[in-house]
């Protein structure tokens, strides 16, 4: 019995300090440049811009916005060109920098239609990156939040990372 009570005491204190220890080592999302901001259509309006690391983001806002916002991580990417090979990928796949708010347009479209919100980043180094994936997704929901004050639901999500 008392072996079971210091154990429980060890897990709380070990789970106390791993938060507080991240919640120190975990430096602040930095300020994003300056954001360039197009109204292609009157229903959507998308911002563009780059964070601290060199990554650049998106953000989509619908003219409904319902106040949810959705933050993609795209997942990883390959740091180097791939060759061509017939048949599965006949035109090879080359590095890609760009930021993703989803993972097709046609999932970005019918989302924008229910008013919600979608911004993703880039990273400005491929492969596995997760520190700044992370860092990236935190950079373009606080430029998010700074540009859309209504912004009062936040969802994750992706394929990785």
């Amino acid at each position: 019995m008392k072996n079971t009570f210091v154990k429980k005491g060890l897990v709380g204190l070990v789970s106390t300090a791993l938060v507080a220890a991240f919640a120190v080592a975990t430096p602040s999302a930095a300020q994003a440049a300056d954001l360039t901001c197009t109204k292609a259509s009157t229903k959507v309006e998308t911002c563009t811009g780059t964070d601290a690391n060199g990554a650049k983001f998106e953000i989509r806002m619908p003219s409904n916005f319902n106040g949810t916002l959705y933050v993609y991580s795209h997942g990883i990417r390959n740091n180097v060109n791939l060759p061509a090979i017939p048949v599965i990928a006949p035109a090879g796949e080359l590095i890609n920098y760009a930021p993703e708010v989803a993972p097709t347009e046609i999932v970005a479209t019918a989302l924008l239609k229910q008013g919600y919100a979608l911004s993703g980043s880039g990273v400005s180094t491929q492969g596995w990156s997760l520190e700044e994936g992370v860092d990236g997704a935190l950079q373009v929901l606080q430029a998010a939040k700074d540009k859309y004050s209504k912004v009062s639901k936040v969802v994750a999500w992706g394929n990785s990372l």
